[in-house]
């Protein structure tokens, strides 16, 4: 008689690894220009315009997008509400302020007042992606 135990396998989420592979040349130009928008939120934004960065929260080493609306930066940290409604990452709460690293800041969105955006490079990737792979 055989030994029904397979061979030990990690499982994972094919397509979450393909994306997080496929959103990096987009993180690597949002780091790129997030000097210059750091710089545009410090100096003041005009009325209306609001200032957000996007991180990776993670609980159980499963990882959600989030933007957050960004409050302050200094020191190399930044305070930020969140401003995403999460589904996968229950351990944060929507509207609730948080410090982190300012190294953990993956993208940046300026929108204005009409609803454009500037930056927002992995958020537009996205939502392309999920657009054209249903």
């Amino acid at each position: 008689m055989s030994d029904s135990k397979g061979p030990q396998d990690t499982p994972m989420d094919w397509r979450r690894d393909l994306i997080l592979r496929m959103r990096q040349p987009y993180i690597e130009e949002a780091k790129r220009t997030y000097p210059q928008a750091k710089a545009r939120f410090q100096s003041g934004l005009p009325a209306g315009y609001s200032f957000f960065v996007t991180i990776d929260l993670y609980e159980n080493n499963i990882p959600e997008n989030a933007f957050m609306a960004v409050r302050k930066i200094s020191d190399g940290k930044v305070t930020a509400v969140l401003a995403t409604k999460l589904i996968r990452v229950k351990s944060y709460q929507y509207g609730k302020l948080y410090v982190f690293p300012e190294s953990e800041v993956l993208d940046w969105t300026i929108t204005y007042p009409d609803g454009k955006e500037e930056g927002n490079f992995v958020g537009k990737f996205l939502d392309e992606y999920y657009r054209t792979n249903p």
